[in-house]
C-alpha cells in the first residue's frame, strides 16, 4: 500500500515538473552552458545582455555585477578583478563596505552589470539607496563609468525588471602630470532597448549616463 501511495506521489510530481519545464522555452547560453529560462520580459532581458557581451566586450575584458548576479561572469566567461561577487547586507556586513569600495577602486572591472536585484528579504531599500547599503559605490560608479546600453526598464528604481550595463571611463591627464581615472558624465538624452519575448538581441549602442 506505501508502494502504491509514493508511485503515486512520484507520478504527480514527475507531471508537475512536465508542466513546468515545458513552459521553459528561453534558451540562456551557448553549448553545454546553455539552459532555459520562462520567456518572461526578465528571461529576455538576461538574454540580451548576454548578446550585447558576447558582440561588445573584448574576450579578455573585466567585469562585475550589482548587486549580485555572478551567473552573468561565469555564462560570458568575464572575471571580476575584485574580490566582491556579492553586495547583499550579509556580505557587506561581514566583509566591511569600505573595504569592498576600495577594492572596487584599486581593481576597477572594465564593465560593470546593474541587474534588478530585490532587497526586502534583508529588510533594505534597493541598493545604492542608502550610505550603509551600496550608495558610496553606486557614487564611484557614477563618476567613473558610462552607459552602453539599458535593457528593459531602470534597475533598482520602482521593481521593474532592467539590466544597465557601464564601460570604465578612460584615465585622463590630472595637472600634476599623472592620471585620473575618475571623470563626471556629461548628460544627454538616451534611449533604452526593451526586449520583447520575441526579441532577445541588443539595439545599437544608445548614449547616457547613470
Amino acid at each position: 500500500m506505501t508502494g502504491l501511495v509514493l508511485l503515486i506521489g512520484f507520478g504527480s510530481l514527475f507531471d508537475q515538473a512536465q508542466l513546468l519545464y515545458a513552459k521553459k522555452t528561453l534558451p540562456i547560453g551557448n553549448g553545454g552552458d546553455e539552459i532555459f529560462t520562462y520567456n518572461s520580459e526578465e528571461g529576455a532581458a538576461t538574454a540580451a545582455a548576454l548578446a550585447w557581451a558576447e558582440t561588445h566586450m573584448p574576450p579578455d575584458a573585466t567585469m562585475a555585477v550589482l548587486p549580485d548576479a555572478i551567473i552573468f561572469n561565469y555564462l560570458t566567461r568575464r572575471v571580476n578583478p575584485t574580490p566582491c561577487l556579492f553586495w547583499d547586507p550579509n556580505s557587506i556586513g561581514m566583509y566591511g563596505q569600505s573595504r569592498m569600495v576600495a577594492a572596487f577602486e584599486k581593481n576597477p572591472p572594465d564593465y560593470i552589470f546593474i541587474v534588478q536585484r530585490d532587497s526586502s528579504e534583508f529588510g533594505k531599500g534597493y541598493f545604492g539607496s542608502s550610505p550603509d547599503f551600496g550608495l558610496g559605490l553606486m557614487q564611484w560608479v557614477k563618476k567613473n563609468y558610462q552607459l552602453q546600453v539599458l535593457i528593459g526598464h531602470e534597475p533598482l528604481k520602482d521593481g521593474k525588471f532592467g539590466i544597465k550595463i557601464l564601460k570604465r571611463l578612460p584615465a585622463v591627464p590630472t595637472q600634476s602630470g599623472g592620471f585620473n581615472s575618475s571623470k563626471s558624465l556629461t548628460s544627454f538624452a538616451g534611449k533604452k532597448f526593451i526586449p520583447t519575448s520575441k526579441d532577445a538581441s541588443v539595439q545599437p549602442k544608445p548614449s547616457g549616463v547613470m
